[in-house]
Parts: C-alpha cells; structure tokens; sequence
C-alpha cells in the first residue's frame, strides 16, 4: 500500500510536471500547463480502463473454466442437479401445503 501511495502523491505529479516543463521549454508555457492537466485526465482514464478490463477478465474467468476444465463442468453439472431436486421438493411441499 505504501508503494502505490507514494506512485500516486508523489511519482504521478512529479512525472507529469516534468512532461509540462519539457513541453514548456520546447513548445512554450501554455503547451507545458497544457501536457501537465492532461496528467490528472490520463489517470482517470487509466483507472476507468483498468477496473473495466478487470471486471471482464473476472467474468469470462468463469466461463472460460466450464469450457475448459472436465472437473469444472461436471461440478456445474452436479450442483445444477442438486438444484434442480431441491426446487422439485419445494413445489411439492408447497403443493402439498394448499
């Protein structure tokens, strides 16, 4: 945790004051305050990307596993049916209740 506090308070803004200062030698001062706020944009949309392309990676994980692994199908395979055989019971209590 320390180390990505110390990428995010201190290398981030440090980094992207240094892209601001050598855009601001070559290109002039409003290029520089330019390429520097871009800064804070670029790291949102990183973090957008990177939690988005978890979330995707988290949820093809699954589904590539069942169509992968023989283990993994037969245990979907057997909760599916224990599932089923626990729904067929409760319609029958519930039936049986009327």
């Amino acid at each position: 945790a320390s180390a990505a506090f110390l990428t995010g308070l201190v290398a981030f803004p440090l980094f992207w004051g240094a892209i601001g200062w050598a855009t601001a030698r070559r290109w002039g001062v409003p290029a520089g305050v330019a390429a520097a706020s871009l800064g804070p944009l670029c790291g949102a949309l990183a973090l957008w990307s990177m939690d988005r392309w978890h979330r995707i990676f988290a949820e093809t994980g699954g589904l590539w596993m069942a169509a992968t692994r023989p283990t993994v199908r037969a245990h979907l395979r057997g909760l599916r049916r224990r599932l089923l055989a626990r729904a067929d019971r409760l319609v029958a209590l519930l039936a049986a209740a009327e």
